[in-house]
């Protein structure tokens, strides 16, 4: 047991086992992640399969451009050009601004090309494994 660093008669306390460390520190810090690092092939292989791709097109242009800001330039292309991030198609001229099905989600698969669409729904985000839909109308 450690002592108290200014003496003041601090109680130190300590978990009874590592599970139940992983669920105090996301209790007392929830932005902290818990999870163990991944190894350094799984690593290699996250960004050759899910970040390299995207990283050469958006450093690509950002050689091209050569912003006064860089970093900030990059931070907003990669916001703009998420791979990941789904499209919402605005109702269309003439169709009823309150649709029951709400607006339609375009989502691209590997080679850019356009999923099936479908209308988005209210999903409890622990239910969904997707991207989180918000109708601009209900808000």
């Amino acid at each position: 047991q450690l002592a108290c660093p200014l003496d003041l008669g601090c109680h130190s306390v300590s978990s009874d086992s590592p599970k139940s460390a992983a669920r105090e520190i996301k209790f007392y810090f929830p932005r902290v992640s818990v999870d163990p690092l991944p190894s350094r092939p799984e690593a290699q292989e996250f960004v050759e399969t899910e970040l390299q791709k995207v990283l050469i097109e958006g450093l690509t242009e950002l050689a091209k451009k050569k912003p006064e800001n860089p970093v900030n330039w990059i931070a907003n292309w990669l916001l703009e050009n998420n791979p990941n991030k789904p499209r919402v198609v605005p109702p269309r001229a003439g169709a009823a601004s309150s649709s029951p099905q709400g607006p339609i989600v375009e989502e691209e698969d590997e080679d850019g090309e356009p999923k099936q669409s479908s209308p988005a729904r209210a999903v409890p985000a622990s239910a969904s494994k997707g991207p989180i839909v918000v109708d601009l109308e209900e808000l």
